[in-house]
């Protein structure tokens, strides 16, 4: 406990330690009140759920969202592409319900790193903060619906459901994987 009358000379260390809790107290309470008046302003959002596919061991990108059906032989898929209700977004021919629901979603094709292994670490490594990208939503839309109560985000990774009970930590920092 800090006690600057207890009758021992005041050192600068003492000094140093009593200067720090006034200034903490002085800010302190004007940080906490930014916090909450940032988390009580509403964000105009239209989206209601990030459902982020990460395949491992599944289907190429090629045989599912982005088969590419004009790329050299080498690129594009071996399967055949449909038509998905979004005009020039094609899949490849097994996502037939899915493309049917393209207009209530948002195929990004843009995401990248630069990381070329075949695992997670590139999305939940240090380039994001050991975070999923369902986190970031989240920290803008609120941690659950205000409708319904359910969790904007929720998270299962390979890795997560392996027999020998190692997993991810909250956070999803999969560098094992």
């Amino acid at each position: 406990m800090l006690s600057i009358f207890d009758g021992n000379p005041v050192n600068r260390r003492r000094l140093l330690q009593a200067g720090a809790l006034t200034l903490g107290g002085l800010t302190l309470p004007s940080l906490l009140s930014r916090s909450s008046k940032a988390a009580n302003t509403p964000h105009h959002v239209t989206g209601k759920s990030i459902i982020f596919l990460f395949q491992q061991g599944g289907p190429s990108q090629f045989e599912t969202y982005d088969p590419k059906p004009d790329a050299p032989d080498a690129i594009r898929t071996v399967t055949d592409t449909i038509q998905t209700r979004t005009p020039g977004v094609h899949f490849g021919q097994h996502m037939r319900k899915l493309a049917q629901l393209t207009d209530k979603l948002t195929v990004v094709r843009s995401f990248q790193t630069q990381n070329g292994g075949h695992n997670i670490q590139p999305i939940v490594g240090p380039h994001s903060n050991d975070t999923n990208i369902g986190v970031h939503y989240s920290r803008v839309v609120g941690a659950t619906n205000r409708f319904t109560g359910m969790p904007t985000t929720s998270v299962i990774y390979p890795a997560a459901v392996r027999d020998d009970g190692t997993g991810p930590s909250a956070r999803g920092n999969l560098l094992s994987t």
